[in-house]
């Protein structure tokens, strides 16, 4: 038989860690240069690392992967959409993995934004101009009117004529409102937003023109008198009838008699406009066959209003 032969193996690993030095920890730079961020790991075996990004403005965002493997991390071109946290994750399947968070800030100069270019108000009310500001840093913003401040960006500005409030819309971008209570005609003209950092400045102009009150202006319209004949008609004109229908007062007008036929009263103007409109037939054109009898009223003394028929 052969020997038996041993080997004793010592198999060293170690769990990635992530090394102080040459790590990147906080990046400023300005927008549109290019950015290196580095994660420099050690680990047995070598660890593999990934990149992630997670909103700064909202910590609560979901981080997603970006770019290539790698120790180093390069972005071209930066934006200030790129303003963010950055995480490099190592693992080289020993647990536990290691990871650290590298900040990236971009800078940029001032950009205004007016919602409005031109409003209008009546003398006497109030108005609120607003203008809308992006910058990192944000360093100096404020209304002028005739290269004079009239209120700066600043919590707490208040005067008798003017009120400032600021609003933070987003990351790097808050809105100025300038409230000018009392209008009056010297408020009327042009005003300016301005802004200004280290890295440049930007400027915005907006009009308050004033409103005019309407006037309004006596108006004489035309009356022109007509004066109503009332015409009672028989419905059911083809029934043979021996004699007239007798039609009673009873305080309120005339009452419906006893009989087949309903009358219908309806006022007869002289204007021969209306009257031609009233002839109309459903297709708008005036009616040729022969008109109905009507009946006029006749007193009588012994009865009430006897009608006898007519031909018109």
């Amino acid at each position: 038989m052969l020997p038996v032969i041993y080997f004793i193996v010592f198999l060293n690993v170690e769990a990635p860690t992530i090394l102080d030095q040459g790590t990147t920890s906080h990046v400023t730079v300005r927008e549109g240069a290019t950015v290196n961020i580095t994660c420099n790991v050690s680990g047995v075996p070598p660890p593999r690392v990934s990149w992630y990004r997670r909103s700064s403005y909202n910590k609560h965002s979901a981080k997603e992967k970006i770019g290539n493997d790698g120790e180093t991390l390069i972005i071209h071109n930066i934006s200030r959409f790129c303003d963010d946290i950055y995480q490099c994750v190592a693992f080289n399947n020993i647990e536990p993995s290691a990871s650290r968070e590298i900040r990236v800030e971009v800078q940029f100069p001032p950009e205004i934004v007016l919602p409005n270019k031109r409003i209008s108000q009546y003398q006497g009310k109030e108005t609120i101009m607003e203008c809308r500001i992006s910058a990192n840093p944000q360093a100096y913003s404020a209304w002028t009117r005739n290269g004079r401040t009239i209120s700066a960006a600043d919590p707490g500005i208040t005067t008798p004529k003017y009120r400032t409030e600021i609003y933070e819309e987003m990351q790097y971008t808050i809105t100025i409102s300038l409230r000018i209570l009392f209008i009056d005609g010297m408020d009327f003209g042009e005003y300016r937003c301005e802004a200004e950092n280290k890295l440049g400045r930007d400027r915005e102009e907006m009009i308050l023109s004033e409103l005019k009150v309407p006037t309004t202006q006596a108006s004489t319209t035309e009356l022109i008198k007509t004066t109503p004949r009332w015409i009672y008609r028989v419905d059911n004109v083809n029934r043979p009838q021996t004699t007239a229908p007798r039609v009673h007062h009873n305080g309120n007008g005339l009452r419906r008699p006893n009989g087949q036929q309903s009358f219908h009263h309806e006022p007869e103007y002289d204007n021969q406009e209306t009257e031609g409109i009233q002839n109309q037939d459903k297709t708008g054109t005036k009616a040729n066959k022969q008109k109905p009898p009507t009946f006029e009223k006749k007193r009588t003394p012994d009865m009430g209003v006897r009608t006898g028929a007519q031909e018109e």
